[in-house]
């Protein structure tokens, strides 16, 4: 079957032989994909148990499940980006000191009165130890934090082994599991990758008159020792150590290589870029914090003695007409060319120009880069969110390509329809959506996409959705973004395919 644009979908790579080109990197909430559960990320991330397609219970589509390999290709294109400002936050508690005044101590004979029996509790009031226990443990939890910090390793191993306490006769996790598989809850086949922060935008957002979620942009007051970060709790400050301890808390301790693999790194500390220019530090001063932190991030990670994960150099876009000793860090001051091995691209928004000159801005960037003795392996463009930007990325040699699109355009009810007859510079975002919330809708029967659908979403058409939405049900927005996240990969799939084929 063929798609409107005519793509015959039976004709794309379904194992490909070389591992992807291109790979997409969803941004997390608080450490998880939007929307998915277990069981559906199980649905679409592994081999399939016959228990054929939602909505039906024919032994055909039982068939047709038990015969899928898509599995592969979407679990080979998918990364997970892990933000340490929602994850890795912890409340700071201070221990009240009651002061000894005869108020005071009326007030502890009254609130505890021991008894011959051994029972404890107010006049009138007979309460066991074990009562009593509890209700002292439950006023501790309800204690208001004095404070917040960034985990640690310590405090992440003790997190982990309360959980394992509270879940043993259920768990199933190995032991060597990190604080990510077992506190966040992210599959083991799933990659991550660490960063601080994926964008300006803060943790409170506005609504506006179609649905789409729009968050004011705040210039973030760093300093030459700390970046501040948005957290669900407020601004926070972070140190370049204290980052790095976050990160090694997130991946744990790993006892072999291949526990390493969960992780495809972490992206060091960055002064962010604000789109008011008339309020932002000057670029100089900018880069130069970018530089010193992750000076500081590989001093200290050289130091640690257990094995650490791989570092993503940060660079910032708008420094794209600099020469290549201001865009780097030296982790040793006697060395003149910094050495890189991977670079994570940021500040891709603040480049508010035209999207040639956006793309022109990447493709100098890279090339400053390339011109380094220790040349980079592998490039990753930290966020953007929208489909012009990822196909220019892609097209520039970027590897790794973030987004936070697919939740944006499921909030809205916005589904993805993209025709991978032919991917380059001509592809716009207007050609690509399909507004569900549109009452034309209301009667149609059609699936979302007449070929190429997601297993778990093809047995539900437009109307349906559309009602949904209407209703206001949350299952629209997990449907619509089940049905998204299929459409990109197959996009990122088609990209790999094609930088494949420039190259024979």
């Amino acid at each position: 079957s063929t798609s409107k644009g005519g793509r015959n979908w039976a004709s794309l790579p379904q194992n490909m032989s070389v591992p992807p080109r291109v790979r997409l990197l969803i941004h997390a909430q608080d450490g998880c994909l939007p929307y998915l559960t277990p069981q559906l990320l199980d649905l679409l991330f592994s081999p399939s148990q016959g228990g054929g397609e939602i909505g039906s219970g024919d032994g055909e589509a039982s068939d047709k499940l038990d015969n899928d390999e898509d599995w592969k290709w979407r679990r080979a294109h998918l990364l997970l980006g892990v933000a340490v400002k929602d994850t890795c936050i912890v409340p700071m508690f201070q221990e009240s000191k009651m002061k000894s005044t005869a108020a005071s101590k009326r007030k502890r004979d009254a609130d505890s009165v021991s008894s011959a029996d051994g029972k404890i509790g107010k006049p009138g009031e007979a309460v066991s130890k074990n009562d009593a226990a509890n209700r002292k443990a439950n006023v501790d939890d309800t204690k208001k934090p004095v404070g917040y910090t960034f985990l640690t390793p310590g405090k992440a191993e003790f997190i982990c082994s309360e959980i394992r306490e509270h879940a043993k006769s259920s768990w199933k996790e190995p032991p060597s599991a990190s604080y990510a598989q077992i506190h966040l809850k992210i599959p083991s086949f799933v990659e991550t990758i660490i960063a601080p922060s994926f964008s300006l935008d803060g943790p409170s957002e506005r609504r506006s008159d179609n649905g789409v979620g729009t968050r004011e942009k705040i210039i973030p007051q760093s300093t030459k020792n700390a970046m501040q970060i948005d957290t669900p709790h407020g601004w926070q400050k972070i140190q370049p150590e204290q980052y790095w301890r976050a990160v090694m808390s997130v991946t744990g301790p790993p006892s072999s290589s291949e526990e390493m693999n969960l992780a495809a790194g972490a992206v060091g500390l960055f002064d962010l870029v604000s789109l008011n220019r008339a309020d932002s530090p000057s670029r100089e001063k900018m880069l130069k914090r970018t530089n010193d932190w992750s000076s500081r991030i590989q001093s200290f990670r050289a130091s640690q003695k257990q094995p650490c994960t791989g570092f993503w150099t940060p660079v910032h876009l708008s420094g794209w007409d600099l020469p290549l000793e201001s865009l780097l860090a030296r982790p040793n001051r006697r060395d003149s060319t910094p050495s890189i091995d991977r670079v994570a691209i940021v500040g891709w928004e603040s480049i508010t120009s035209t999207r040639e000159h956006r793309r022109q801005c990447l493709r100098r960037l890279m090339g400053t880069l390339n011109s380094s003795p220790s040349k980079p392996k592998e490039y990753a463009l930290l966020a953007v969110n929208d489909i012009e930007s990822i196909v220019d990325a892609a097209n520039e040699g970027v590897s790794i390509i973030g987004t936070d699109l697919l939740r944006r355009l499921s909030l809205s009810g916005l589904a993805l329809c993209l025709d991978l007859t032919d991917i380059s510079s001509s592809i716009s975002s207007e050609q690509c959506y399909l507004d569900l919330k549109d009452r034309k809708f209301a009667e149609d029967a059609s699936p979302i996409v007449e070929s190429g659908g997601c297993k778990v979403t093809s047995s539900f058409s437009r109307a349906y959705i559309h009602h949904l939405i209407e209703a206001k049900e949350m299952l629209a927005q997990t449907l619509l973004f089940i049905h998204n996240l299929n459409q990109m990969l197959l996009l990122f799939r088609q990209m790999s395919h094609d930088s494949v084929q420039r190259d024979e």
